[in-house]
């Protein structure tokens, strides 16, 4: 939606607007009845006349933790107008202290305003509270992103930093959503041996569906081309990242395609039927900074589509082998994820943890497997039934042959 209106600065009259699906295909826009546009109703439910502090940059989240008063919560750049800029950055540099960035403190056309990360809470995800103090006074103009830590019992906000001048991406952590007072650490940035002139746009973490996985999805800005292409990162603490090698996951398209000159990536995973999975994009037919304006399209919506489990693998282009640490055993199968061609094949032995191999689970007992399956029971002798070793510690030894190994699961 475009529409011409002084009243909002470049950035800060986004809106946040509903949409619903039966299948993450087809999705209905419903009038609402809190925003109209041009004496219409509308899907907004956030953003312009609805946050007093106007929108940028926002996501929501769904807190297992909240009341339900509060089960959906939402982190965005706000700018809260003050009468007295000094006297506000006494006032947040008292509650922040070290946290605080003094960046946030900005003037526009002559008036004082808070730039930071502010909160809104929701019974529904459509109806919205807005918190009046700033979360932090911690401006990050890209979309934001925040979770409850069940583990840690705190909210886990990650947002964009600046380091050496180019974009890294920040960790905060508190125990209170309404007050964030731990200064940004930085957990991600461009690796050594890639271009200075890399930036981390956007960090998009997220859980893998159904899991515990840590995951962020990474738009990485290239300036020298003006493109930015979507990366994969993970984490086993939700502290530590690091990039998933093998180049981006998902790339901008070429010629006259939607998404051939930029790519912006959503949050989150969707579940499709059958076995795939997919990811919201924005893409553009121009560069990230081509003139903008008039009546060209800002951008189109689209989804980035993989098969379930298969955002990344091992791979053997020709031949390979592999060995786990000691892993327990906890469940009656071992199922792969995995893809060869037509000749090749994935083989597994199972050892004690002193590298002796177990009786009937060697290489000459496997069952070799190829093909593409994503739930492939692995089988010694055609015996699938490993509940005699449940509970015990294993080392597992894949032998692989012109195949990718995206995943192995204990199942029961």
């Amino acid at each position: 939606m475009q529409q011409k209106d002084a009243r909002y600065k470049m950035a800060s009259g986004q809106v946040l607007c509903y949409a619903e699906s039966k299948d993450g295909l087809h999705w209905e826009k419903p009038g609402l009845g809190l925003q109209q546009f041009n004496g219409q109703e509308t899907n907004i439910c956030f953003g312009r006349e609805l946050s007093p502090y106007g929108f940028q940059s926002g996501s929501v989240f769904l807190d297992p933790n909240g009341s339900m008063q509060e089960r959906y919560k939402m982190i965005y750049v706000g700018l809260k107008p003050v009468d007295d800029l000094e006297a506000a950055k006494e006032k947040y540099a008292t509650i922040f202290g070290d946290a605080l960035d003094p960046k946030g403190f900005t003037v526009i056309d002559e008036k004082p305003y808070v730039k930071g990360l502010y909160g809104a809470v929701s019974p529904d995800g459509i109806h919205w509270n807005c918190l009046e103090e700033p979360l932090i006074v911690q401006p990050s103009d890209t979309l934001n992103t925040c979770v409850w830590d069940e583990k840690r019992q705190a909210y886990i906000a990650y947002i964009r930093l600046r380091h050496g001048d180019r974009r890294v991406v920040g960790r905060m952590e508190s125990k209170d959503f309404y007050c964030w007072k731990q200064a940004p650490e930085i957990v991600l940035k461009a690796p050594l041996d890639w271009s200075p002139c890399d930036d981390i746009y956007t960090n998009n973490r997220m859980d893998y569906p159904g899991s515990n996985v840590k995951l962020m999805f990474p738009n990485v800005y290239h300036r020298f081309t003006d493109s930015r292409n979507v990366y994969l990162a993970s984490s086993v603490d939700d502290m530590i990242w690091e990039f998933v090698p093998g180049g981006p996951v998902v790339e901008a398209g070429s010629g006259e395609d939607w998404c051939a000159g930029d790519l912006n990536p959503g949050l989150g995973l969707i579940p499709l039927a059958g076995d795939k999975m997919a990811m919201p994009m924005l893409g553009y037919s121009r560069p990230h900074k081509y003139s903008r304006g008039g009546d060209q399209k800002l951008g189109q919506p689209g989804l980035a589509v993989w098969k379930k489990g298969r955002l990344a693998a091992l791979a053997a282009d020709e031949r390979g082998a592999f060995q786990t640490p000691k892993i327990l055993f906890d469940g009656n199968k071992l199922v792969l994820n995995f893809a060869t061609t037509p000749s090749g094949s994935i083989e597994v032995e199972l050892r004690n943890t002193k590298g002796e191999i177990l009786e009937g689970y060697g290489f000459d007992d496997c069952n070799i497997m190829n093909g593409d399956q994503i739930a492939c029971p692995v089988s010694w002798n055609d015996k699938t039934d490993l509940s005699e070793l449940n509970g015990q510690e294993l080392v597992m030894v894949f032998r692989m042959h012109s195949a990718k190994l995206f995943s192995f699961e204990f199942v029961k």
